[in-house]
């Protein structure tokens, strides 16, 4: 296994056991703590005289309420999902400050009613009542302006039980923590700051990454920014936030909750796909990847006419599981050879330690509290800007890939208009710098040679004889040219050399010197001296003579070079 695996699985360890074994209730040091009873489930419609006298209440050590995965109503009970507690607050001691508060750690809480008896009578406080009118800037001493549900107790209300109605939309998991006003706002400065922290980090990594996908039009950024949009409005309003902000339907909240949930771990398969270029590496894998993907989006879109309950259940199977997947996908093609895969699994690697706390609470194994909190949204912004800055490395990648590639592709083309034998120019190389010159204009000189009874050199010393002959021949015809020359091997013992910008005498000229020196070259051929010469055609081609006409017109030079008795140059008409 990669070192770069080690740090995060152990930490993933620590943190995990930390969660899981992490105090539930918060009560001021050493004190006696509130007494905690609750029902769960209570029927919705149960009035609050009845619930007083059942018999149903069970007790809760140390404040955690909730419901067990194993059980058919956690998956398939009705909604909404009502809880009753009975707290007796009469063993805690006097405040040293302010007041106690109640404070109902649930990331689905949607409402909660508190009952208190005060000079013999009972009465209610709604919390939707309360946070409307602390939104709408009037008095509400009674609830504290928190990302949780949070009752101020005023004392003489703990002289008598309280009771507290709290219903949820899905699932109802409720962690109670009873502590001392100044302690709750302490802990909450010290917490908040930390998520605004780790928002500020997502947003502006989700900016960030909108422009650069604007300015190189890559659309590989716009999936990322949505991922890391969708991943921040998921935690903004799923850790609370949204209730220091003004006032949501918190049943509405928690119904696109599970879309943005699935919508994140969409985009962020998808960004995954691209980013570490399954298509390349893991050609097979990528089909069935891509086709998840579709299966995945069709469920995200599901969730948003599902009754909550049940879509919080496909969020939990699908976008649960997702942070093995993805990481187990990148992982492949990270052996496959892709090395922004790798990039992303050791992204990936803290992160998939904040979605496994948090799923682990959504699933009721553990209480909520900072340890399960802060690993996901600090893993998320974590994950953001070593992404992005991958995504920065991958500029790089991408430019020497093409770099690489357009290289390849020179090299390629160079190779496809080369005689492999003699390393001139090919006939298709000649067409082509025929046609570049045409278009300028110009006219340019042409010779076409051929070498003399070179089927019967073949046949008497052979055909490895007769390539050296062509070879020699070709190293002959470079020494000849010009800076921008072309020597070509035609077909067979046939050649052909264009000079630009040339007059007859200068073409002639180079013709005569290649066929002397050719023909002054000694080839030993078993234990004999022999020498090869060459006809050549010459002419002169003016920029608007087609290449069939010029061709023609050369080459009846270059015959009549042979009917003269061969070894030299002949102007054509």
């Amino acid at each position: 296994m990669p070192r770069c695996f080690n740090t995060p699985i152990v930490l993933l360890l620590i943190l995990s056991a930390v969660g899981l074994y992490s105090p539930a209730i918060h009560c001021i040091d050493d004190s006696p703590s509130a007494t905690i009873h609750f029902v769960l489930p209570a029927d919705p419609e149960v009035p609050f005289a009845e619930i007083q006298s059942t018999s149903a209440w069970q007790e809760s050590k140390d404040g955690w309420i909730a419901e067990h995965y194993s059980s058919l109503d956690f998956w398939f009970g009705e909604t909404p999902k009502v809880t009753w507690l009975k707290l007796d607050l009469s063993q805690l001691p006097a405040p040293t400050y302010g007041a106690y508060t109640i404070e109902l750690a649930s990331s689905g809480l949607s409402r909660s009613s508190l009952h208190y008896l005060k000079k013999g009578t009972w009465h209610t406080l709604h919390s939707d009542v309360l946070l409307r009118a602390a939104v709408n800037e009037k008095p509400a001493r009674a609830l504290v302006r928190s990302r949780f549900i949070t009752f101020l107790i005023e004392d003489e209300w703990r002289e008598n039980t309280i009771y507290i109605r709290a219903e949820a939309p899905t699932k109802l998991h409720l962690q109670v923590n009873v502590q001392q006003y100044d302690q709750l706002v302490n802990n909450n400065l010290t917490v908040d700051a930390f998520f605004y922290f780790c928002y500020g980090i997502l947003f502006v990594m989700a900016i960030y990454n909108l422009i650069i996908g604007r300015y190189i039009r890559d659309k590989i950024y716009y999936f990322y920014a949505a991922a890391i949009i969708t991943t921040l409005l998921y935690q903004f309003f799923a850790h609370g936030h949204g209730r220091l902000f003004g006032y949501f339907d918190w049943d509405k909240v928690n119904h696109a909750l599970n879309f943005l949930a699935m919508s994140s771990a969409w985009t962020a398969l998808i960004f995954l796909y691209f980013f570490a270029n399954f298509k390349r590496f893991t050609p097979k894998l990528s089909k069935v990847f891509k086709s998840s993907l579709y299966v995945f989006g069709m469920a995200a879109f599901v969730t948003l006419f599902l009754p909550t309950n049940a879509a919080l259940n496909v969020t939990l199977l699908l976008a649960g599981p997702t942070p093995l997947f993805a990481l187990s996908a990148a992982l492949w093609c990270w052996y496959k050879g892709s090395k922004a895969a790798g990039v992303f699994v050791i992204a990936w690697s803290f992160y998939i330690l904040g979605g496994s706390l948090w799923a682990m609470y959504w699933l009721g194994l553990f209480t909520l509290s900072n340890v399960v909190e802060l690993p996901l949204v600090a893993g998320a912004a974590l994950e953001s800007i070593l992404l992005s800055l991958a995504l920065g490395y991958r500029i790089q990648l991408l430019k020497l890939e093409g770099y690489q590639l357009k290289q390849s592709e020179e090299y390629y083309k160079t190779i496809s208009n080369l005689d492999s034998l003699t390393q001139l120019a090919n006939r298709r190389a000649f067409e082509q710098h025929i046609k570049t010159i045409q278009s300028k204009g110009t006219s340019f000189g042409l010779i076409l040679l051929d070498i003399d009874h070179f089927k019967t050199f073949n046949d008497t010393y052979g055909h490895p004889a007769g390539d050296k002959v062509l070879q020699t021949l070709g190293g002959i015809l470079k020494g000849q040219l010009r800076e921008n020359d072309i020597a070509c091997r035609m077909g067979g013992e046939e050649f052909a050399v264009v000079i630009e910008n040339a007059d007859i005498f200068v073409t002639k000229a180079i013709a005569e010197r290649i066929r002397e020196q050719f023909s002054q070259q000694a080839f030993e051929q078993k234990g004999n001296t022999v020498y090869c010469t060459t006809s050549i055609g010459v002419s002169v081609v003016p920029p608007e003579e087609s290449t069939e006409d010029m061709l023609e017109r050369t080459d009846k030079a270059l015959y009549k070079a042979k009917e003269m008795g061969r070894n030299q140059c002949q102007l054509a008409a």
